[in-house]
Protein backbone atom coordinates (compact mmCIF):
# COMPACT_ATOMS: atom_id res chain seq x y z
CA UNK A 1 0.00 0.00 0.00
CA UNK A 2 2.70 2.57 0.87
CA UNK A 3 4.40 1.77 -2.44
CA UNK A 4 1.22 2.61 -4.40
CA UNK A 5 0.87 5.89 -2.53
CA UNK A 6 4.43 6.86 -3.39
CA UNK A 7 3.86 6.01 -7.06
CA UNK A 8 0.63 8.01 -7.07
CA UNK A 9 2.29 11.02 -5.49
CA UNK A 10 5.26 10.75 -7.85
CA UNK A 11 2.98 10.51 -10.91
CA UNK A 12 0.88 13.37 -9.67
CA UNK A 13 3.96 15.56 -9.19
CA UNK A 14 5.40 14.60 -12.58
CA UNK A 15 2.16 15.40 -14.39
CA UNK A 16 1.79 18.58 -12.36
CA UNK A 17 5.28 19.80 -13.33
CA UNK A 18 4.64 18.80 -16.94
CA UNK A 19 1.43 20.86 -17.13
CA UNK A 20 3.08 23.75 -15.29
CA UNK A 21 5.90 23.72 -17.84
CA UNK A 22 3.41 23.69 -20.75
CA UNK A 23 1.43 26.51 -19.16
CA UNK A 24 4.55 28.63 -18.68
CA UNK A 25 5.92 28.03 -22.17
CA UNK A 26 2.70 28.21 -24.18
CA UNK A 27 0.46 30.14 -21.77
CA UNK A 28 0.21 33.38 -23.71
CA UNK A 29 -0.49 31.61 -27.00
CA UNK A 30 -3.12 29.43 -25.39
CA UNK A 31 -4.73 32.46 -23.74
CA UNK A 32 -4.85 34.34 -27.07
CA UNK A 33 -6.31 31.34 -28.86
CA UNK A 34 -8.97 30.83 -26.19
CA UNK A 35 -9.84 34.54 -26.29
CA UNK A 36 -10.15 34.49 -30.08
CA UNK A 37 -12.32 31.37 -30.06
CA UNK A 38 -14.51 32.93 -27.35
CA UNK A 39 -15.04 36.05 -29.51
CA UNK A 40 -15.84 33.88 -32.50
CA UNK A 41 -18.39 31.78 -30.60
CA UNK A 42 -19.92 34.92 -29.06
CA UNK A 43 -20.39 36.50 -32.50
CA UNK A 44 -21.97 33.33 -33.88
CA UNK A 45 -24.37 33.05 -30.93
CA UNK A 46 -25.24 36.75 -31.12
CA UNK A 47 -26.05 36.33 -34.80
CA UNK A 48 -27.99 33.14 -34.14
CA UNK A 49 -30.03 34.66 -31.34
CA UNK A 50 -30.38 38.00 -33.08
CA UNK A 51 -34.14 37.79 -32.72
CA UNK A 52 -33.75 38.43 -28.98
CA UNK A 53 -31.22 41.21 -29.35
CA UNK A 54 -32.96 44.63 -29.66
CA UNK A 55 -29.83 46.24 -31.14
CA UNK A 56 -29.97 43.81 -34.05
CA UNK A 57 -33.66 43.17 -34.63
CA UNK A 58 -35.84 46.19 -34.26
CA UNK A 59 -38.54 44.98 -36.63
CA UNK A 60 -40.24 41.60 -36.65
CA UNK A 61 -41.80 40.27 -39.84
CA UNK A 62 -45.54 39.75 -39.46
CA UNK A 63 -46.68 36.16 -39.97
CA UNK A 64 -49.20 37.11 -42.70
CA UNK A 65 -48.42 40.47 -44.35
CA UNK A 66 -51.32 40.17 -46.85
CA UNK A 67 -53.13 43.27 -45.55
CA UNK A 68 -49.94 45.30 -45.89
CA UNK A 69 -49.41 43.96 -49.41
CA UNK A 70 -52.94 45.03 -50.39
CA UNK A 71 -52.43 48.50 -48.87
CA UNK A 72 -49.09 48.91 -50.67
CA UNK A 73 -50.58 47.79 -54.01
CA UNK A 74 -53.52 50.18 -53.68
CA UNK A 75 -51.49 53.15 -52.40
CA UNK A 76 -48.40 53.00 -54.58
CA UNK A 77 -49.52 50.87 -57.55
CA UNK A 78 -46.36 49.85 -59.44
CA UNK A 79 -44.32 47.73 -58.81
CA UNK A 80 -46.52 46.23 -56.07
CA UNK A 81 -49.54 45.47 -58.28
CA UNK A 82 -47.49 43.15 -60.49
CA UNK A 83 -45.56 41.43 -57.67
CA UNK A 84 -45.52 37.64 -57.64
CA UNK A 85 -45.30 35.73 -54.34
CA UNK A 86 -41.52 35.40 -54.89
CA UNK A 87 -41.24 39.18 -55.39
CA UNK A 88 -43.14 39.79 -52.15
CA UNK A 89 -40.86 37.35 -50.36
CA UNK A 90 -37.78 39.20 -51.63
CA UNK A 91 -39.35 42.56 -50.72
CA UNK A 92 -40.15 41.47 -47.15
CA UNK A 93 -36.69 39.94 -46.80
CA UNK A 94 -35.21 43.32 -47.72
CA UNK A 95 -37.35 45.07 -45.10
CA UNK A 96 -36.98 42.56 -42.26
CA UNK A 97 -33.72 40.78 -43.13
CA UNK A 98 -30.41 41.08 -41.31
CA UNK A 99 -27.24 42.20 -43.04
CA UNK A 100 -23.55 42.08 -42.13
CA UNK A 101 -22.12 45.17 -40.44
CA UNK A 102 -18.94 46.31 -42.15
CA UNK A 103 -15.81 44.24 -41.77
CA UNK A 104 -15.13 41.78 -38.93
CA UNK A 105 -13.21 43.20 -35.96
CA UNK A 106 -10.36 40.71 -36.50
CA UNK A 107 -9.45 38.47 -39.43
CA UNK A 108 -11.11 35.10 -39.02
CA UNK A 109 -14.10 36.40 -37.04
CA UNK A 110 -17.58 36.38 -38.61
CA UNK A 111 -19.44 39.59 -39.35
CA UNK A 112 -21.95 40.85 -36.83
CA UNK A 113 -25.45 41.16 -38.25
CA UNK A 114 -28.15 43.80 -37.94
CA UNK A 115 -31.19 45.15 -39.75
CA UNK A 116 -30.95 48.14 -42.03
CA UNK A 117 -31.82 51.55 -40.60
CA UNK A 118 -34.64 53.48 -42.27
CA UNK A 119 -32.13 55.58 -44.22
CA UNK A 120 -30.25 52.49 -45.42
CA UNK A 121 -33.59 50.86 -46.23
CA UNK A 122 -34.56 53.84 -48.39
CA UNK A 123 -31.31 53.56 -50.36
CA UNK A 124 -31.71 49.80 -50.78
CA UNK A 125 -35.31 50.12 -51.99
CA UNK A 126 -34.40 52.88 -54.46
CA UNK A 127 -31.62 50.67 -55.79
CA UNK A 128 -33.80 47.54 -56.12
CA UNK A 129 -37.06 49.11 -57.24
CA UNK A 130 -36.51 52.33 -59.20
CA UNK A 131 -40.18 52.94 -59.66
CA UNK A 132 -41.83 54.35 -57.47
CA UNK A 133 -39.14 54.92 -54.83
CA UNK A 134 -36.89 57.20 -56.88
CA UNK A 135 -39.58 59.93 -56.82
CA UNK A 136 -40.52 59.58 -53.16
CA UNK A 137 -40.54 62.67 -50.98
CA UNK A 138 -40.41 62.62 -47.18
CA UNK A 139 -44.22 62.40 -46.84
CA UNK A 140 -44.31 59.42 -49.24
CA UNK A 141 -41.67 57.62 -47.16
CA UNK A 142 -43.63 58.28 -43.97
CA UNK A 143 -46.77 56.83 -45.56
CA UNK A 144 -44.84 53.87 -46.93
CA UNK A 145 -43.19 53.04 -43.62
CA UNK A 146 -46.45 53.46 -41.72
CA UNK A 147 -48.01 50.80 -43.97
CA UNK A 148 -45.01 48.47 -43.91
CA UNK A 149 -44.39 48.64 -40.15
CA UNK A 150 -48.08 48.66 -39.20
Amino acid sequence: MPYKRRVLIRDFLLWGFFFLFIALVFGETIREQISFQYKKIKTYTDNFYAIRNPQVIRRLRPPHPVSQEIKLASSFREPFVSFTPEDWDEFWSTIYGVYPVGEPQEPGLPNTMRQLSEEELRLELVERYQKPFVNFKERHWKGFFSIVFD
